[in-house]
């Protein structure tokens, strides 16, 4: 009896200093990593944590608060969060692999989420992980970045469908399956934001950020913004993409999704979106706003107009076929058009066109207007015919490393 007193007195001492450890203080030595590997914490508060330069392995934190904490260079391997607190914390080269974050109702029926809402995090990755309505909300980045790579389970946070938000951030996806959510950072003063994808799947997703770059994804259902936009090698349906700078969608495929509705792409206000393609396939694309320029596409009755007003400040074209398709509405102030073949019909109903001009523009099977008759106003088509073609520059995708950004591996030690 009196050594079994002497050992729960033990217990009971190292339980006192582990949880009472003055603010601030380290755990980053080998001997102290046994303290959180292999172990469950359970309804406790983790004061001034502080973590560096170790891997943790099969620890589970439950109803855990450790708002506050400090992690650097740490390895989360096979973890469980489960409802945990960690907002305003600290993130640097931090992994989370093979764990299990998740928020949910505690024991008296009350929502409580897993909330890592107003931290720094900077080289913060998570891979092949299970992310379950977790807060990853007002994130502050100066330039630092948060990747997901290999990840097929990620549930946006209930009620406002939020994936991440945050400042100055670059958000990297890779080798993942995202469905639904959404994942919106902004600028700050020193530094864009960023959202770099690859070969991913998106559905029913959107993203808004400074500049997002994606290649060999495919995207279905979802919404992409940004001043620079680049989307290169992949494959769109019912995805709308806007550009308030300079936006490029290069060697994609657009075909029609289950409902038979298109994608559409729109320049804002003086920005200029280039559509680059190389497939002969009929594309299930609408333009529209701003100034484009489509080059060897085949468009299969697009859209060009807006009922809203919006004008089109200036479309070029080349090497472009139209399959019918509706331009009513559209109000478009300047373009050149080369080698453009238009097959009917295309409804041309409240019309206006201005200073385009034209070289070898065709209509093979006739004059493909429709709905002249029917149409409410007048129309105006100030196409000019040239007897020369015109001169094109040549176009340069953008790559991450045009943008400062090199893929690279991210996180831990």
């Amino acid at each position: 009896m009196v050594r079994m007193g002497c050992r729960i007195g033990l217990i009971i001492a190292v339980l006192f200093i582990f949880f009472s450890k003055p603010a601030g203080a380290a755990v980053n030595s080998s001997s102290t990593v046994q303290q959180f590997s292999g172990r469950s914490f359970v309804g406790v508060r983790l004061s001034s944590l502080h973590l560096e330069n170790t891997t943790i392995r099969n620890m589970v934190l439950e109803d855990v608060i450790a708002d506050g904490a400090y992690f650097h260079n740490i390895v989360f391997d096979n973890c469980r969060f489960s409802r945990v607190d960690l907002r305003r914390s600290f993130f640097e080269d931090v992994v989370f692999r093979n764990c299990i974050l998740e928020s949910g109702k505690a024991a008296d029926g009350t929502l409580r989420l897993t909330n890592f809402e107003g931290s720094s995090v900077n080289n913060v990755l998570f891979e092949q992980s299970r992310l379950y309505k977790v807060r990853l909300a007002e994130l502050r980045g100066s330039g630092g970045s948060v990747s997901f790579k290999k990840i097929t389970d990620l549930v946006p946070e209930e009620g406002c469908e939020l994936l991440l938000s945050g400042l100055e951030l670059r958000v990297s996806v890779e080798d993942s399956l995202i469905s639904g959510g959404k994942i919106k950072v902004q600028m700050g003063e020193k530094n864009k934001s960023f959202l770099l994808a690859r070969n991913s799947i998106f559905s029913g997703f959107s993203g808004y950020c400074d500049a997002i770059f994606m290649q060999d994804c495919t995207i279905a259902d979802s919404h992409l913004g940004a001043a620079e936009i680049v989307v290169r090698d992949s494959s769109l349906s019912g995805t709308e993409v806007l550009c308030t700078d300079t936006g490029y969608l290069a060697y994609n495929h657009y075909p029609a999704d289950s409902r038979g509705s298109c994608n559409a792409v729109r320049a804002l206000g003086r920005g200029k979106l280039y559509i680059l393609h190389r497939d002969p396939a009929p594309a299930h694309l609408s333009m529209g706003g701003g100034n484009l320029e489509a080059r060897n596409i085949t468009l299969a009755a697009p859209m060009l107009g807006s009922k809203t007003g919006e004008v089109t400040r200036r479309l070029d074209l080349r090497n472009v076929i139209f399959k019918g398709g509706s331009w009513r509405y559209l109000r478009l102030l300047s373009g050149q058009w080369e080698n453009v073949v238009i097959e009917p019909p295309v409804i041309v109903d409240e019309s206006r066109l201005e200073n385009v001009a034209a070289y070898n523009l065709q209509f093979p099977l006739g004059e493909p207007w429709s709905g002249i008759e029917e149409s409410e106003a007048s129309l105006y088509f100030g196409l000019m015919r040239r007897p020369v073609p015109f001169s094109w520059e040549e176009v340069h995708v953008p790559a991450p490393e045009d943008w400062g950004i090199v893929w690279r591996k991210t996180g831990g030690h």
